[in-house]
């Protein structure tokens, strides 16, 4: 179902040391989107993140990642 979301972008963020959801549900969810004709994806595992602790273990480093993301992913479309 994750596929079907493409072309619209999609940014996975994941904890490493999340053990409620593993890092390899990340991988599958991802490969599964980027199989999609036209797919936008990109993933950030975060080192020693728990679960939904990645802002908290990186806030700058989670801010720079997602401005990024929407500056080349997002706005992209509203340039064309």
């Amino acid at each position: 179902m994750v596929a079907k979301i493409a072309p619209r972008p999609l940014f996975f963020i994941q904890g490493a040391a999340d053990i409620d959801i593993l890092p390899s549900n990340m991988t599958e969810l991802a490969a599964a989107a980027s199989a999609a004709p036209g797919a936008h994806v990109q993933t950030w595992l975060v080192p020693n993140a728990r679960h939904v602790q990645a802002y908290r273990t990186m806030r700058s480093t989670y801010v720079d990642h997602l401005v990024a993301f929407f500056t080349t992913e997002l706005f992209i479309e509203s340039k064309a």
